[in-house]
């Protein structure tokens, strides 16, 4: 993990470092330069993401180094790069679009859409561009690739668009883009798992109220449920594939006795629950074979712990793992007989690299930086930091330290995460990193009701928002200015989604912390919020709804305690300069929650600017407005807390 320990005890006297010429900001800005490295399944080609002069392209090369072929795709937001066969890469990109059609209406959302890219006639095909039903031409879920009588497919979910609609698994052709229906699924078809030759062996349904149930199909071609969950429910399982051999499927376990979330193993021929497996604690990856069953499993709040089930993989990571001690390592991919690995890295004077490994021949080629602009001394060194909240809570987080800079009374950027049911784990973090490259320590807490640790963590968070939820922020400011290694009086916070809610309540809700608060893609108006998401996303008894009452301790969308923890209901105690920046192309949160932010604060007298950001997501992922983004924040951020 590239960090280390931190303790109160010991924060006043850690060392400075050597100083250095900031990075230009775009740098950090950028998107990577390599991304989603993949490796073909007889491991000798590579296929992934290059961004090259402000061009995006997706390129195959073998292991020399030398391109097969390389395809242009332009602005295309790619979110995954896999290979179907030795002569196909899948690439899955989204737009953000809504569906209008004279039986099927939906709002906007982020719409995913699979290309077949064949290396070897360089042509590119969209999937599902043609069906043999009339059918929604995008994807519903990722692509698998597999056989159809002797001949590669791919396949995914798609929406067929005939009478009321339903969701139904299609296989589809490589390199005609033709879609066939392969499983005949329904309005409340959720999920599912096939071999690789296209069995279907488990599927789940969950409908908009909450109901999900899970079905598993034998051998030998008999279907039994084997769990469902009552109507209204939130905590409804997930299915990950099959287990550790094709005689089960992989589901989650809520322990009656624990509360904790474990994996657990269906038999498909009894429709039985085996004992749960693998670590007590949160899995970050899952990892399988080519043929579909699971060889590993990822576990940590911080640097991952790898866990595969054969000796031989063991002791093929235990080797990895001593080759780069010190740094974050993540498994990318890996070839079908696991001979080859593609890592990457991050950590002390490195901002991310890829690398092919052979571990029987104990080597390591190394492909190329994620962030090349990016030298390795400005990479800011990130601390562990643990302290306890005020009713006794332990909380952790990270704190990130500029470069060059006596640790000592450092301006601070406090920087909480989005979810809010999500976590930072201290790799390499771009915004963090731009930050503290201008001077600033940059705090990241993992308050309660993160998923950093167990579950009962996680429900500490329930019916905190803007109370503990924002204090357990706030209370590790004190504890950092306790140490002297921060100054209390030359603090901002920043933070987008969740996050830009936290900074918004933190110069609203409370007062006298910030010196000023930029929110990205923030809600600011619960009860305009959840009306939004009702109309969206199955009304107010819906599963997203149970969601957000859970978390504001709300008892409906219209209950007016969520004007108490509304920002924009708040605008008149707003005690700093406020920053927002939204994305045009927002499907999560909409664009009005700042339109109506920045009326009320305008209305109150109150000093404000906006940030639109044309064609944009809720996720950064146009180079553009990305760095747009993180200069509008530094520039807001220098003028009203200086680091000097």
């Amino acid at each position: 993990m590239f960090k280390t320990a931190l303790f109160a005890a010991a924060l006043a006297v850690a060392a400075p470092m050597t100083a250095h010429a900031a990075t230009p900001i775009e740098a950090f800005g950028r998107l990577p330069a390599i991304d989603k490295v993949a490796i073909s399944k007889d491991g000798k080609s590579l296929a992934y993401i290059r961004e090259s002069e402000g061009k995006r392209y997706v390129v195959a090369q073998d292991l020399s180094g030398d391109v097969i072929a390389l395809t242009d795709v332009g602005v295309a937001k790619v979110r995954d790069v896999d290979w179907a066969d030795a002569d196909h890469v899948l690439v899955t990109t989204s737009v953000a679009g809504a569906i209008d059609n004279r039986e099927f209406i939906a709002f906007k959302g982020e719409r995913y859409i699979v290309y077949s890219f064949n290396i070897r006639t360089k042509k590119t095909v969209r999937l599902m561009d043609r069906s043999s039903e009339e059918a929604l031409n995008a994807a519903l879920s990722s692509p698998q690739p597999g056989q159809y009588k002797g001949r590669s497919v791919a396949y995914l979910m798609g929406f067929t668009m005939t009478g009321t609609g339903r969701r139904d698994v299609y296989r589809v052709d490589l390199d005609s883009g033709m879609g066939y229906v392969h499983q005949i699924g329904s309005q409340d078809f959720s999920d599912f798992v096939l071999s690789p030759d296209g069995q279907m062996a488990a599927r789940t349904y969950e409908t908009s109220g909450g109901r999900w149930r899970l079905d598993v199909q034998s051998p030998s071609g008999a279907w039994t449920t084997v769990d469902s969950t009552p109507v209204g429910s939130i905590d409804t399982p997930g299915l990950y594939g099959f287990g550790r051999t094709l005689d089960t499927v992989l589901t989650s376990y809520r322990d009656e006795v624990t509360n904790e979330w474990r994996l657990a193993e269906v038999d498909r021929s009894t429709g039985k629950y085996r004992e749960p497996f693998g670590a007590k604690q949160r899995p970050r990856r899952l990892i399988h074979a080519d043929d579909g069953h699971l060889v590993g499993v990822s576990y940590g709040e911080g640097a991952q712990v790898y866990e595969f089930f054969d000796p031989k993989l063991n002791a093929g990571w235990a080797m990895v793992e001593r080759a780069f001690a010190g740094k974050a390592i993540s498994l990318s991919s890996a070839s079908a007989d696991f001979s080859k690995l593609v890592i990457n890295t991050d950590g002390p004077g490195d901002p991310g690299s890829w690398y092919v490994i052979d571990p029987v021949a104990k080597s390591a080629k190394r492909i190329g930086s994620t962030y090349p602009e990016i030298q390795p001394g400005d990479v800011a060194d990130v601390r562990d930091v643990s302290y306890k909240a005020s009713d006794g809570l332990a909380i952790s987080g990270y704190l990130t330290l500029p470069a060059g800079k006596d640790p000592k009374k450092l301006p601070l950027i406090v920087m909480p995460h989005g979810g809010p049911q999500s976590h930072d784990n201290g790799d390499f973090d771009w915004w963090a990193q731009a930050m503290a490259s201008r001077g600033y320590a940059v705090f990241q807490p993992n308050f309660r009701g993160s998923d950093n640790l167990d579950q009962s963590f996680v429900d500490a968070g329930h019916g905190q928002i803007g109370r503990k939820m924002q204090t357990d922020i706030s209370d590790g400011v004190k504890v950092l200015a306790r140490t002297g290694m921060i100054d209390p009086k030359r603090a901002c916070i920043v933070g987008a989604s969740y996050g830009g809610y936290a900074a918004l309540a933190g110069v609203t809700i409370e007062q006298g912390l910030y010196r000023c608060a930029v929110a990205v893609a923030p809600v600011s108006d619960w009860p305009k919020m959840m009306a939004s998401e009702a109309l969206s996303t199955g009304g107010s008894k819906g599963t997203t709804i149970a969601y957000w009452k859970r978390f504001t301790g709300a008892n409906a969308p219209n209950d007016p305690m969520l004007e108490t923890i509304s920002p924009a209901r708040l605008a008149s105690k707003a005690d700093a300069p406020i920053l927002l920046i939204h994305g045009r192309d927002d499907t999560v949160v909409p664009f009005e929650q700042s339109d109506t932010m920045l009326k009320a604060l305008k209305a109150a007298g109150k000093p404000v600017e906006l940030t639109t950001l044309s064609a944009e997501d809720h996720w950064l992922s146009r180079e553009p407005t990305r760095i747009q983004m993180l200069k509008a924040t530094i520039d807001f951020v220098e003028k009203h807390n200086p680091p000097n």
